[in-house]
């Protein structure tokens, strides 16, 4: 009896061991934002990639037309990628204003198509999306000549005015996660809801 107890309890330690390993290796969801991945390009057509880093959010001026000492400008590009983490459901207002050009995807979905350089414009698009979700994001610009800028802002359904989209909402991740982030679950495993005491 005492070498079943003492192989049993071996086995049981086994198990736990193996579950921890499987659950260290398991992604999981930030608790808040991290902000977005940053792409930084010596050409104004996104080609030839200088730069990269992680933005905490997408608010710049550069009055000398240069974003970094690595890049001279004045013509050059960037893009972001990440995800947006929505809070209320309803219609979201998305604004970007640039002198440069620019072009916004949200869900993988292009709703702000501005390419051609302009300055100072405020263009806006809506977007309906559900509470508490995670939805891919990307975000193109470009600059020619001269001073450049960036600015991108949202308004939340019910407020009423446009702020930054905060870093708090911003994800560099791109994971296999799905579902809202109340009750997420990894696509391949299942495990690791919100909650479950991990």
């Amino acid at each position: 009896m005492r070498s079943d107890r003492s192989g049993s309890t071996r086995q049981q330690r086994r198990n736990r061991m193996r579950k921890l390993s499987l659950e260290a290796m398991e992604p999981r969801w930030l608790l808040s934002g991290d902000g977005l991945a940053g792409t930084y390009f010596n050409q104004a057509n996104l080609t030839a990639p200088a730069l990269a880093r992680t933005d905490a959010t997408v608010d710049f001026t550069w009055p000398t037309g240069s974003p970094d000492a690595s890049i001279p400008g004045p013509a050059f590009s960037a893009h972001w990628e990440g995800q947006l983490a929505t809070i209320e459901a309803g219609n979201y207002q998305f604004q970007t204003t640039v002198q440069g050009g620019e072009r916004l995807w949200i869900n993988n979905q292009l709703v702000i198509d501005n390419w051609t350089v302009h300055t100072g414009t405020d263009t806006s698009a809506m977007v309906a999306l559900a509470t508490n979700q995670r939805v891919a994001f990307k975000l193109e610009f470009n600059n020619t000549s001269g001073a450049a800028s960036v600015h991108l802002a949202w308004e939340r359904p019910g407020q009423g005015t446009f702020a930054v989209i905060p870093q708090s909402q911003l994800y560099t991740v791109q994971d296999e996660f799905i579902g809202p982030l109340a009750g997420w679950a990894n696509a391949k495993t299942g495990y690791g809801a919100v909650g479950d005491g991990m």
